[in-house]
């Protein structure tokens, strides 16, 4: 009985290490190799008959990077004919690294039989193949007989194998940084604050008119058509000009373009991806109540400003707060020079002081009804009564008046004309009077008897 104990554990155990397969292949090339390794497996290409974990470690001397890599896959048929081969394919292919050494990995299948390719041209590369498969149809022959060879990728089904890590608690980097086991990541610093906390600078980089970029995606903006739920902010050259430019886009990008840009020589343009100025704005500009907008620093003495408020309007200081404002536009649209009030808001314009002007032109209708048929002109006679009483012409302001307030240019100019009008008036009258007079004298010299000549006496 003793004997029959010991045969059943050597069984046991040799059935155990036969799910192991330890160091299948061992691979080394002291060289470069032209196309990648393909490893040439034994394992078929059949649904359903395995499950195996294959692990490639080693030396990657070319790079000085330790190899830890470790397969997955699982083959699988699709279709209504499981047994056809044209429907089997890779299911739930995946890989890790524990190491530095990620090259791109295939799967694929050549002559029914699984092979490994690893894209990489590697110098001085050297590595071991070892797998486990248990608990299907495994047969230990299939772990058996592995090869490393130089050739290009030539089979079908093929597939890259998807690279997944996962890392539970802390991970620290080098040189002082963290992505800790709340998903926060630091870089330059241990106590990250945000999902990414950086202590120093950020190098964004691509050769391209758009250059590096910085991306901020909202993806509560994603089914907003009128909504940016992507902005990016661009280093830009070529045909897009020499700027940093801001550039927002709506989820399928039908609606995109820039914002804001910041030219090279400093130039700032919004709604303009050309400002010709140091601010150039295509567009309304919006400035809260009470704030002031100014030139050379805060406002104060000698600080050239403009002010508004939504109830006073705009005032202008050119000589800042030293000598207050000079010039004042109202709520009414009225341009006040000289002073802030206005004791009239009739006027449009309305200057505290002397004005000199190259020319004003002033909108009238003229005087000419004073030559209508139906025009009464005063006798003068009836103008020298009303001049004797009130001390002025008829139609015209008085001298208080005037001083009270204002002439208006139009109106007077009419009036003056209107009096320039009537005197001619009065002189073509005083005209006509004047020849009948001369020719009424004429006539009575022609009618006066001629004196007769007396004789001479001698």
């Amino acid at each position: 009985m003793k004997y029959l104990y010991t045969i059943l554990i050597v069984l046991a155990s040799n059935i155990v290490l036969a799910q192991n397969y330890n160091n299948i292949l061992n691979y080394s090339f002291n060289s470069l190799p032209l196309h990648g390794v393909k490893i040439k497996t034994n394992l078929p290409f059949t649904p359903a008959s395995y499950m195996p974990t294959i692990t490639i470690t080693g030396y990657n001397y070319g790079a000085s990077e330790p190899i830890n890599l470790s397969i997955i896959y699982y083959i699988y048929s699709g279709g209504n004919d499981f047994s056809d081969p044209s429907n089997y394919y890779f299911l739930y292919p995946a890989m890790s690294s524990a190491g530095a050494y990620t090259p791109r990995v295939y799967l694929s299948a050549e002559n029914g039989k699984v092979v490994i390719f690893i894209d990489d041209k590697s110098y001085y590369q050297r590595f071991t193949v070892s797998a486990f498969a248990q608990g299907l149809s495994e047969i230990s022959s299939w772990f058996e007989g592995w090869t490393a060879v130089d050739e290009p990728l030539t089979g079908v089904k093929t597939i890259e194998i998807p690279y997944k890590n996962r890392f539970k608690g802390d991970v620290n980097f080098a040189g002082n940084g963290i992505w800790n086991g709340n998903g926060y990541v630091g870089i330059g610093t241990n106590q990250p604050v945000e999902k990414l906390s950086v202590e120093g600078n950020i190098s964004s980089s691509a050769s391209s008119n758009e250059g590096g970029a910085l991306i901020l995606v909202n993806p509560v903006k994603k089914n907003v058509d009128n909504l940016a739920y992507r902005w990016a902010l661009y280093n830009m050259t070529g045909s897009y000009g020499n700027s940093l430019q801001f550039w927002s886009y709506n989820y399928d990008t039908s609606v995109m373009g820039p914002k804001f840009v910041i030219g090279d020589n400093g130039n700032v343009g919004i709604g303009t991806t050309t400002p010709l100025a140091k601010l150039d704005v295509n567009g309304n500009i919006n400035m809260p109540d009470g704030y002031n907008l100014t030139w050379g620093g805060d406002y104060g003495p000698d600080v050239p400003a403009i002010a508004s408020s939504i109830n006073a309007g705009i005032n202008f200081y050119p000589s800042g707060s030293t000598l207050g404002s000079t010039m004042h536009i109202n709520r009414n649209g009225n341009l006040v020079v000289g002073k802030i009030t206005q004791s009239n808001s009739s006027y449009k314009l309305d200057v505290n002081g002397k004005a000199r002007v190259n020319e004003i032109v002033v909108n009238t209708d003229g005087a000419d009804f004073v030559f209508e048929n139906d025009y009464r002109l005063r006798p003068l006679k009836e103008v020298e009564a009303f001049v004797r009483q009130e001390k002025h012409l008829p139609e015209m302001p008085t001298a208080k008046q005037m001083s009270e307030s204002g002439v208006g240019l139009g109106e007077l100019n009419t009036k003056l004309l209107q009096k320039v009008e009537e005197l001619t008036l009065y002189l073509i009258e005083r005209d006509k009077k004047i020849n009948r007079l001369i020719k009424r004298v004429e006539l009575l010299e022609q009618q006066k008897p001629k004196p007769r000549k007396q004789k001479a006496n001698y």
